[in-house]
């Protein structure tokens, strides 16, 4: 009725006022699934929820029924318990509100009729398939013996939970929410609960807490009890304790019903405490203190509890269960993703039985805490006990036992030859690991003899015959080592390397007449620390399979008071022993490692022991440098640290390989590269029951700090090397000696060398043939592959077979490319060209590029990494709805897919790497696009992740890069970004002839205001013409203008942070709310239709960001008004600061809003360096150009006045500017007028400027 005019109302309601009126609540409503009614409003996005037949059309309304009554609760995996369908209602009215389901499908054809039957059916397929992903978050009777491995059996999780709702189970237990001020009250007093326990654990004897340590009633542990001394590992302990009480002070909040739904048990004292804690922290007033105590009661009460068989009846055995299910993935955890979590759960029951033993001896006034202690021990904290602590001991032992057996996801794998090692998708051939060792080599004996030995000509180095040096391993003397022992006649080194000095050149460096300069003590000790770098790297590597960081760090060359020498020469060879650190942490027993060193690197150690390191040491003692040390690696307070030892590796991989690897990567990489190319020895273990050992151990696992089953446990055990004896020096060289094999180094030169490299040796040089023929040049890829990459044939396609394929991807039978350069680049992606770099406006259709080589037969897997959240969720959806296999890559995912879509940060990260490095050795790789590339320069200081995209190139397959917005002026800038020399760039002018941009500058604080106002008007306008899908965004650069424009607007708002961003989203499609406040995050790549009106207020980041954010309106080639409302005051400061630090796509934007032309010029000159104007190209008028054709049409009358008179104030001002000028050069020109004189000549300036008689005739160019 409201939509008929006036007349024709009335005369409708004469026509039928006889007829009596019926009360809202009495009308029926027709029957689900009849035909529209004309002239009722059809609800095209209705929603009916999947476990009853209510019906709404409001998004929110819907989640809340949803959880309320059938316990469904949104997740990332399962956004939605509903279907989307038609709805009408008579009444609008609130309280009155009947929706019923219509279908508006036409009928009248056989063809439509095959259309609607066909949308029927596949719309119920993707109710069912929406169904079963929510039935599978509910275990049921038809979990099988085949599903459940011995893990599963052993928790007994999937019978325990069934029928239940897993997903929202687990959500329970989550981290407090934003306005759960009562949980992050709770969260603090448990903070304080376990420092107060933690403190009382300090001041127990270590007798006790041998014993607190201890699974076992009879006997206590090795170690004692103690605080964790990581600081974040406690952290992480204590928060599952945390999520704990979360999870039961929810449910208790919640009421029975909750409680029974989730199976959970709570005794009377158990529920009571409970209560009470709820209701204190609601209590403002409450005596913090107390409630600590009440937090530590409850807990205790928990932990003090007898099972009686009746397992699952203990609230902590039932979270047990509830943290082995993983919410992200909707499945339990596998044993090795959850024994961390039993872990933290026994170390908070320890602490918080000792607090609460305390708190009870001082409440009872009983003194006698050891004794308590035990008791309390002996009751509740030991396996077999029957408690909660024993369940979950026995759970923890099993678990490590199974994740022993079953490992981690495999992070390494070889290509087909085994001579390319992928780790975490980066290539590594052997060769270049080869030849990274012999340039360090290299490198590091140059160093030694040029700058640290002073050996001025070649002559003067040599190599000691390590095969006469007589060494003692027995000998424990304070400060002896090899070095010391008479019979070698290596004492006083130290002043051969000073008579070196003395003889070079670099003494007027190093000493000022005969005294040690102190800027030459600080140079020498740059080079020892460089040179040191480089040996702890070759010793680390060479030596066979890696030692642990801290244990190769603290080597020693000479005993002390309380620690052995590790340094020794044994048959000829210079050899470390390293102790396993872990080993004598936990057991307080040696395991013993020697490791042999090859010829070159036993001499680059063995010459700086004998001759640099006391050169060293006497030149820091005289000057008061560095502190004298038998550290080998010292840093004048302790020896260096593990973290330090990884940033060398990785700094010096990255540089000589191109591939950074830290030390956690290399033992990763050393077991992978012994077990393929070197290990062949085994040897028993014949103290060990078969039940309870690892069963064999490889030397080279051993020599790894590895045991076999794990590769796999690190060390080796004293039962197996009891002592150093010559048997296991024998079988450890073996292995050092294949380790030298593998690595070509077994070559020995003994007498004087010449100064040649390693490589020259072997015949492997830099620049050698041998080495040229590892490396093959792209001339395409522009990268240095480090292996034979063959790529797999691209299919050749019919032209008719891609107009298949479009027609597909448009859901157009008689589809055409949008444009002549789209098609371009389908068909050169198709080609497999690469690097290809297309530049396509926005909503030019850049995202066919990927998805219709996609559809086409044999199309291999495409991986898209995308910027943004809702980019992927947009872009996954597209897909899916076309037809295409594709996927949203998270991490846990080893599926593929057709497509996968895979965030920025995510592409970059090692688990993502080593999905992506599979498909790629196994050629099933077709391409890398990268969407919306212009990001990886323009956010490079705000997201600095992004410039690692380069790392994808290892890939080694054809790579596309996608964008709307990349002026030709930073085309160098993305090459060099993404590592893509000479790429193939497809452009396409950027301007969009639909859009009329305007620039509104206001007074100061009047933005939000006429922002309003703008808003208002739309509304309006949206209403009158009945344009009930068009919508509108504002963009602001803060997140928390966001929020509040958004509540001035009655509207819903979007950004990164949001918790209700999706549903958010969701509205504003709907279009329950017509106008969207967001941040950049929604500004790019997104394909919405119906969007008329874009506003930004305040000032865009730059002009790329502005052309993209206005091209989210207009998809659908409507008339687009792109509107920047900026407040004067902000307009002085960016100009005032413009010159200072603006960026080049800063300073473009400011072109555009301060220019008084066309706003299209400034624009296309730096997108495209192609000057255009609306007239041009027949484009939607900017606000200038409209302005200039009234002007035009009807000029002010006092316009010619006005101009006259900016020309008189801009040529006053250029004069003042150029007199002083003239004052600072008078002295030069003397009294001559300058400008005369450049102009007319000498002749013609016999005058001072200021009497100069064309002084009028200057004009002053703007």
């Amino acid at each position: 009725m409201h939509k008929l005019k006036s007349d024709e109302r009335t005369a409708l309601l004469n026509e039928h006022i006889h007829l009596p009126l019926a009360e809202p609540k009495d009308v029926q409503t027709p029957m689900n699934g009849g035909k529209s009614i004309p002239h009722l409003t059809i609800h095209h996005n209705g929603l009916q929820c999947h476990g009853c037949e209510y019906l709404s059309t409001n998004q929110k309304s819907m989640k809340v029924h949803c959880n309320k009554e059938h316990k469904f609760f949104v997740t990332k995996n399962h956004p939605v318990y509903w279907n989307t369908i038609k709805l009408q209602t008579f009444f609008h009215t609130s309280g009155y509100t009947k929706y019923f389901i219509v279908d508006d499908q036409d009928n009248e054809t056989e063809g439509n009729l095959q259309g609607e039957i066909f949308n029927e059916i596949t719309k119920h397929w993707r109710e069912q398939e929406i169904m079963q992903a929510t039935e599978q978050n509910v275990l049921t009777d038809g979990t099988h013996k085949q599903d459940t491995n011995a893990w599963f059996q052993y928790t007994g999780w999937a019978e325990y939970f069934k029928n239940k709702n897993i997903i929202h189970i687990s959500h329970m237990s989550r981290i407090p929410d934003r306005e759960e001020v009562k949980l992050k009250l709770a969260s603090k007093l448990m903070d304080d609960m376990f420092d107060q326990c933690i403190d009382i654990l300090k001041t127990l004897p270590k007798e006790l807490c041998r014993w607190l340590r201890s699974t076992k009633k009879a006997d206590p542990d090795m170690r004692p009890l103690a605080p964790l001394q990581d600081k974040t590992s406690q952290n992480r302990y204590v928060a599952y304790w945390k999520r704990f009480i979360y999870y039961c002070l929810r449910l208790v909040d919640e009421g029975d019903k909750e409680i029974v739904l989730h199976g959970i048990h709570f005794d009377a004292l158990q529920k009571n405490q409970l209560e009470l804690i709820s209701e204190l922290l609601q209590n403002s007033h409450t005596n913090t203190d107390k409630l600590v105590q009440n937090f530590l009661a409850m807990s205790a009460s928990f932990l003090m509890q007898k099972l009686e068989g009746k397992i699952f009846h203990n609230p902590i055995i039932h979270f047990m269960a509830v943290m082995g299910i993983d919410e992200r993935r909707g499945q339990f955890r596998q044993a090795l993703h959850y024994t961390y979590i039993l872990a933290g759960l026994l170390y908070c029951s320890r602490i918080i039985i000792i607090g609460w033993t305390i708190h009870l001896e001082k409440q009872e006034q009983v003194f006698e805490p050891i004794k308590r202690l035990r008791k309390m021990h002996q009751k509740w904290l030991v396996d077999g006990s029957d408690t909660p602590v024993s369940t979950i001991i026995s759970t923890l032992a099993y678990g490590k036992k199974i994740a022993r057996e079953t490992g981690s996801r495999a992070t390494v794998h070889w290509s087909e030859n085994s001579q390319i090692l992928y780790f975490c998708g980066k290539p590594i051939t052997m060769d270049d690991f080869r030849g990274f060792l012999r340039n360090l080599i290299d490198d590091a004996e140059n160093l030694l003899w040029d700058e640290l030995f002073f050996a001025t000509t070649d002559s003067r180095r040599f190599t000691i015959d390590l095969s006469k040096v007589q060494d003692n391993m027995t000998s424990t003397k304070v400060g002896e080592s090899f070095i010391s022992f008479q019979e070698n006649e290596f004492r006083h080194g130290e002043q051969t390397v000073l008579r070196n000095l003395l003889a070079s050149r670099k003494r007027r460096i190093m000493l000022d007449i005969g005294k040690w300069k102190l800027t030459g003590r600080k140079y020498y000790n740059s080079r020892v620390q460089q040179f040191l770098e480089w040996l702890l790297i070759l010793m680390h590597i060479t030596g066979g399979q890696p030692a642990r960081g801290t244990e190769i760090t603290a080597l020693r060359h000479s005993n002390s008071i309380t620690q052995d020498r590790n340094i020794f020469i044994i048959d000829g060879k210079v050899t470390f022993i390293t102790l396993y650190h872990k080993s004598q942490v936990i057991f307080r027993s040696s395991k013993v490692i020697p490791r042999f060193l090859p010829d070159k690197v036993g001499q680059l150690l063995a010459i700086y022991l004998i001759y640099i390191r006391p050169f060293f040491d006497q030149i820091n003692i005289s000057t008061g440098g560095l502190l004298k040390s038998n550290y080998i690696w010292f840093d004048g307070k302790a020896p260096w640290n593990t973290e330090m030892m990884s940033k060398i590796l990785a700094r010096e991989t990255e540089a000589r390989i191109g591939i950074s690897v830290t030390i956690q990567d290399y033992r990763h990489m050393a077991i992978a590269i012994s077990r393929q190319h070197v290990q062949k020895w085994e040897i028993q273990n014949e103290n060990e029951e078969d039940d309870d050992s690892d069963g064999f151990d490889t030397l080279e696992d051993l020599q790894a700090a590895h045991r076999s089953v794990t590769a796999r446990n690190y060390g080796v055990s004293s039962n197996i090397l009891k002592s150093l004896d010559s048997n296991s020096i024998n079988l450890f060289r073996i292995i050092s000696k294949e380790w030298h094999r593998f690595l070509n180094l077994e070559i020995s030169n003994k007498g004087a060398l010449r100064k040649r490299t390693i490589a020259e040796v072997d015949g492997v040089g830099k620049n050698s043939p041998k080495r040229q023929e590892l490396v093959i040049k792209n001339s395409r890829c522009g990268c240095q592959c480090p292996h034979q990459y063959v790529p797999p044939p691209f299919t050749q396609y019919s032209s008719d077979q891609v107009q298949e394929a479009l027609n597909k991807v448009l859901d157009n039978k008689s589809s055409t490319f949008s444009s002549a350069k789209q098609e371009e680049a389908v068909l050169a992606t198709i080609r497999g060209e690469s690097p290809l770099v297309v530049i396509l406006p926005t909503g030019g259709g850049k995202s066919i590029t990927f998805m219709l080589p996609a559809i086409l037969s044999q199309s291999g897997i495409t991986i898209v990494v995308a910027p943004f959240t809702a980019l992927v969720e947009n872009l996954v959806k597209r897909c899916k709805a076309v037809g295409i296999d594709c996927i949203h890559w998270m991490p846990g995912q080893i599926n593929s897919a057709t497509i996968v879509v895979v965030g920025a940060e995510r592409a970059i990260g090692d688990e993502f790497m080593t999905y992506a490095s599979r498909f790629a050795t196994k050629n099933h790789l077709r391409r890398i696009v990268v969407d919306e590339c212009h990001l990886i320069i323009t956010a490079s200081d705000y997201r600095k992740r992004l410039s690692q995209l380069r790392r994808l190139r290892v890939l080694s397959c054809p790579i596309l890069l996608l964008t709307a917005t990349l002026p030709p002026i930073m085309q160098d800038e993305l090459e060099h970004a993404m590592l893509i020399p000479n790429p193939r760039y497809i452009r396409m002018q950027t301007y969009r002839q639909n859009i009329q941009y305007a620039v509104q500058k206001v007074a100061t604080g009047k933005a939000i205001t006429t922002i309003l106002g703008i808003v208002s008007t739309k509304l309006q306008k949206f209403k009158e013409h009945e344009h009930e899908h068009e919508r509108g965004i504002i963009y602001c650069t803060k997140k928390n203008k966001c929020e509040i424009l958004a509540g001035l607007l009655k509207c819903n708002y979007y950004h990164s942070n949001s918790e209700e961003k999706h549903p958010h989203l969701n509205n504003w499609l709907n279009g329950e709310k017509k106008f969207i406040v967001a941040t950049g995050s929604l500004g790019t790549g997104i394909d919405f239709p119906g969007i008329t009106c874009i506003i930004h207020m305040n000032w865009p980041y730059g002009m790329i960001d502005f052309v993209q954010e206005s091209g989210r309106g207009g998809r659908g080639g409507e008339k687009v008004e792109s509107i920047v409302v900026i407040e004067e005051m902000e307009v002085r400061e960016r100009l005032s600061r413009e010159n200072e630090s603006a960026s080049l796509n800063e300073q473009e934007l400011s072109r555009f809003i301060n220019t008084t032309g066309c706003r299209r010029t400034p624009m296309s000159q730096f997108l495209d360096e192609r000057s255009v104007d609306c007239s041009a190209i027949d484009a939607e008028r900017c606000d200038n150009c409209a302005s200039a054709a009234q002007c035009w049409r009807s000029e002010a009358p006092l316009t010619g006045l006005q101009l006259f008179k900016e020309e008189g104030r801009h040529n006053a001002t250029g004069l003042h500017q150029m007199e002083q000028v003239l004052n600072e050069i008078r002295d030069e020109t003397h009294s001559y007028c300058p400008p005369c004189w450049v102009l007319d000549g000498l002749e013609d300036a016999d005058h001072i400027f200021f009497q100069c008689q064309q002084r009028k005739d200057l004009v002053f160019s703007k």
